[in-house]
């Protein structure tokens, strides 16, 4: 009788899936600074390495999304 067994392969269920799968991010937070621009707005990638650029005229802004 080994009940380890059957204990193992119930741990097989991939949770982590569900989890990649909705990340649901919007506009960057606030207190995301972003680099000031030559054209005196500040810009941030946002998720970080998505190629998405938000902007904003001052520190304090929300963050709005760049569609060139």
């Amino acid at each position: 009788f080994e009940p380890h067994e059957s204990h193992q392969d119930f741990e097989e269920t991939p949770l982590v899936e569900e989890n990649v799968i909705e990340p649901k991010l919007g506009n960057p937070p606030i207190m995301n600074e972003g680099q000031k621009g030559d054209d005196g707005y500040y810009w941030l990638e946002w998720p970080e390495d998505s190629g998405k650029w938000y902007y904003r005229g001052l520190p304090g802004d929300e963050w709005s999304i760049w569609e060139n």
